[in-house]
């Protein structure tokens, strides 16, 4: 078997065992919702409720209360739910929260994680579909931030900060697939995110060059999967029967090498500029001109592009 052959199995069977782990965790995942109970709290319902008042949705969405989970979160592609951290959380970082979570959904961002776990799955073995998911996370988190700070005034934006950092003191010890967190990422990344907020014109041009990037680096890598460039051969002339006219076989245009099983000789005969077999001769007599060689490397010592 070849050595591409062997590759293309690997590549394969690794990524076919990636989407069934992802898919299990899945599985998984839901299962784990199903045997919590959704929050009663009527202080934090009834913020919830003011917040999708505001943004005019009416997706009915639960909110769940996790022990473990390393800060606010949405998940869910079809049926949202809104998950939180077993903690107190003050009135103004409900809102903030809630309205982080529900832009995710309302802009679809979701899916676009969801996506890009499935091509991670598929390409496991190319570096930059890990690069792309997290360059598209990032923006999507930057471009929920702005959308709800740009048109806020000056302690607005402060007060999200500083909900951000309250947020990010908690560790990680919670993880599953799909969700976006309201805090997510390394110190470093709150503080870039911080950075933007406060100063909203940079924002908007960084936001634009950095969808530009990832849209031109997401074309390049989507184009280089479709595309398969091969060497470009002459195409045969043709006999009315669908048959490849070749000239008579002499000294200037075949040669015969030896079949390694004893059984006979392959012929190759010369068409436009490559040597092409023609099949299986018993008796190289029926044509002496041609040289015999034991095989297919040394034929190649004399002629070129042998087919």
């Amino acid at each position: 078997m070849e050595f591409l052959t062997i590759l293309v199995i690997i590549f394969c069977f690794g990524s076919c065992l990636r989407l069934a782990l992802y898919f299990y965790k899945l599985v998984r995942y839901r299962h784990l919702l199903h045997q919590l109970d959704p929050l009663d709290d009527i202080r934090i319902l009834r913020i919830f409720s003011d917040i999708l008042e505001e943004c005019h949705c009416t997706k009915q969405i639960l909110i769940y209360q996790v022990p473990g989970l390393s800060s606010p979160a949405i998940s869910g592609l079809i049926h949202p739910v809104i998950l939180l951290p077993d903690r107190e959380y003050s009135d103004q970082d409900l809102r903030f929260i809630f309205m982080h979570e529900l832009n995710h959904y309302l802009h679809h961002d979701l899916w676009k994680i969801f996506f890009w776990e499935l091509v991670v799955c598929i390409y496991w073995w190319n570096p930059l579909s890990y690069m792309i998911r997290r360059l598209i996370k990032d923006t999507a988190e930057y471009a929920n931030d702005i959308r709800l700070t740009k048109d806020r005034d000056e302690l607005t934006r402060t007060n999200y900060m500083l909900s951000l950092l309250n947020t990010s003191k908690q560790t990680h010890t919670f993880h599953t697939l799909p969700t976006l967190h309201f805090q997510e990422g390394t110190i470093l990344n709150i503080e870039k995110r911080c950075d933007l907020i406060s100063d909203s014109p940079k924002i908007r041009r960084n936001l634009f060059s950095q969808f530009i990037h990832i849209g031109s680096i997401s074309l390049l890598f989507t184009l280089s999967l479709c595309f398969i460039f091969q060497p470009s051969s002459p195409a045969p002339n043709y006999d009315n029967d669908g048959t490849v006219i070749f000239d008579k076989p002499d000294s200037s245009n075949s040669f015969y090498i030896k079949r390694k099983d004893g059984k006979g000789y392959d012929l190759y005969v010369k068409h436009e500029d490559a040597f092409i077999n023609t099949g299986i001769i018993e008796n190289p007599e029926d044509y002496k001109s041609p040289k015999i060689y034991s095989s297919k490397k040394e034929a190649t010592k004399f002629y070129e592009n042998i087919k």
